[in-house]
């Protein structure tokens, strides 16, 4: 087996995942500047793109652990930026709760539940991120991907999400950003959430 084709695929999926983040950084500073809260995972990867994006631009932020409250703690990414005052930590889970790949799925559908609408921004050909835009849609939530002329390694998911009734992002040719318009519109459109009080 020749190994440095190994390396070259290793080396390919970093500079995809790198512009996924791009895109994840572009769409939050988008969604911030126009007064959004962000919901995200807080985990490493897009999750800290968002949540870090959301607090530079003075936008407020939820962060859904995958674990017991006790657990978390400011990561260094964040520390800069932090400001309680745009800044909610939730946990569903016992206070020492440790992470599981079934908590962290369970985050997930919290998220989509704190969410109006959903953005996945890579889906792999399974796990987490796919999974949790396959809930966004059977849940009737508006669901937002980013649609490429060649599905990356990295986004494989995304295909599958689009032909599941999830809705593309496409750049703008005249801003060269993400055009959210769509997403805008469905936002505007819902109705208030529902309350049992």
């Amino acid at each position: 087996m020749d190994w440095s084709n190994i390396e070259t695929v290793k080396v390919l999926y970093r500079l995809l995942a790198v512009k996924g983040m791009a895109i994840a950084e572009g769409v939050a500073s988008q969604l911030a500047d126009n007064d959004f809260c962000l919901v995200s995972g807080y985990a490493n990867g897009v999750d800290m793109v968002v949540h870090k994006t959301a607090l530079e631009r003075g936008a407020s932020t939820i962060m859904v652990l995958p674990e017991g409250i006790s657990s978390f703690y400011i990561k260094k990414e964040l520390k800069s930026v932090w400001d309680w005052n745009h800044i909610l930590v939730v946990s569903e889970f016992e206070p020492f709760a440790k992470w599981q790949v079934s908590r962290a799925m369970q985050r997930n559908r919290t998220i989509i539940a704190l969410s109006q609408a959903m953005i996945v921004i890579e889906a792999g050909e399974k796990g987490g991120s796919l999974d949790a835009g396959l809930k966004s849609i059977e849940k009737g939530k508006k669901l937002f991907v980013p649609q490429y002329a060649e599905f990356p390694v990295s986004a494989l998911g995304n295909k599958r999400l689009l032909q599941n009734g999830a809705y593309p992002l496409k750049m703008s040719r005249t801003s060269m950003k993400a055009n959210l318009d769509n997403l805008y519109a469905s936002v505007d459109t819902m109705q208030p959430a529902m309350t049992l009080f």
